[in-house]
């Protein structure tokens, strides 16, 4: 019964840690998709300046 109890235990502590995995990935897709909008909001930055100098 031991056996079977810690494989019981095992599953639930592999349960935890895929739902923890997969509020890392989540957390780290919203990081990236925060990174992109920086990033775009320089592109944006850089183009208008751009098109101020040459107008």
């Amino acid at each position: 019964m031991s056996s079977a109890t810690s494989v019981d235990e095992l599953l639930i502590r592999i349960q935890k840690l895929e739902k923890e995995i997969e509020k890392l990935k989540e957390k780290n897709e919203a990081e990236s998709k925060e990174i992109d909008i920086s990033i775009a909001r320089e592109e944006v930055k850089h183009q208008s300046s751009i098109i101020k100098k040459g107008g």
